[in-house]
């Protein structure tokens, strides 16, 4: 394996490929910070990366293994170089939860990227759910966000793995004032197709299921991507704006249209799941997200109130 640097420093989920700038600068742009501190890092190893080469880019020094034997590591890794082309080297995004293994990487050749895959050992149903979505957003054609083009979706001894075209590897950062509510109806005319459980309320609305500012994300250009769609599904009307003002709320940003979330059953629909989240302690949930939402969420009344402003 190729060297890589531990990003952040301190907390080093993110394996960074030193080989050239091309491929360090496309190994940050895995990086989706929301806070000051953490924009402000990638910025600086941006630029410094930039300007010095990949000697300055912070981090430990790091031998990358795969969290799977070397042979299905071969295996994967040649299905994968079928579907996009060949690639020779990664930058990897790894779970931060010790009790799910699985990666995310990015395909990268002579330092460009040619193909972005998820895997992960276990039940292969989120990623089949995503795989749904994808092909269901992709074929809207949305204007106001682009998505990861689907590829393939398989598994081997085991693991699963869901494999995407790759996004431009820019700077981005979190969108300033997003069109919540136009990016929102593209998402539920885009996820139509998915399919409807049994049981689901006849009102109830596609959802993108994680819309949060770290998944919605702005480029330089003012493009916006959209990211992680494995929670997609059917909720009440509202849901997805509901879980993004909360999101913004606990980040302690404010939105300009922050006053006109008024789905009230929305806010019980998010209260029960982040409840339910946090019971079953195998997710290793981040507890300090899923407590500030659900804190939030519950100071809601019973009526179809926005929610309430602590400025």
């Amino acid at each position: 394996m190729r060297s890589h640097r531990a990003f952040p420093p301190g907390r080093g989920n993110l394996k960074i490929p030193t080989s050239s700038r091309w491929a360090a600068q496309a190994g940050l742009a895995l990086y989706a910070p929301c806070r000051p501190k953490g924009r402000f890092a990638r910025w600086v190893a941006w630029r410094m990366v930039d300007v010095f080469g990949t000697r300055a880019l912070p981090g430990n020094p790091v031998e990358w293994q795969p969290p799977m034997e070397a042979e299905v590591w071969r295996a994967l890794t040649s299905e994968w170089s079928e579907s996009v082309g060949p690639f020779d080297e990664v930058a990897v995004h790894e779970r931060i939860q010790v009790s799910r293994r699985g990666l995310t990487a990015l395909l990268l050749s002579d330092g460009k990227p040619v193909g972005f895959v998820k895997v992960r050992d276990g039940d292969a149903a989120p990623l089949l759910n995503e795989f749904r979505a994808l092909t269901s957003i992709s074929s809207s054609e949305p204007s106001l966000f682009e998505v990861p083009q689907p590829v393939a979706m398989a598994s081997l001894e085991g693991w699963h793995y869901l494999l995407t075209a790759a996004l431009r590897p820019d700077l981005h950062r979190v969108p300033s004032e997003p069109p919540l509510r136009e990016i929102a109806a593209e998402i539920r005319s885009g996820l139509k197709a998915i399919p409807r459980p049994v049981g689901t309320p006849q009102h109830w609305e596609p959802m993108h299921g994680d819309f949060t500012p770290w998944n919605l994300r702005q480029r330089r250009d003012g493009s916006c991507f959209l990211i992680d769609w494995e929670e997609a599904g059917w909720a009440p009307p509202g849901a997805d704006e509901v879980y993004y003002w909360a999101t913004v709320r606990v980040l302690g940003k404010r939105t300009r249209d922050e006053n006109r979330v008024r789905w009230h059953e929305a806010v019980v629909f998010w209260r029960e799941s982040l409840l339910e989240e946090m019971a079953d302690t195998s997710m290793d949930p981040d507890r300090s997200l899923s407590e500030g939402l659900l804190s939030l969420l519950q100071r809601q009344g019973g009526t179809d109130a926005p929610l309430e402003r602590s400025d």
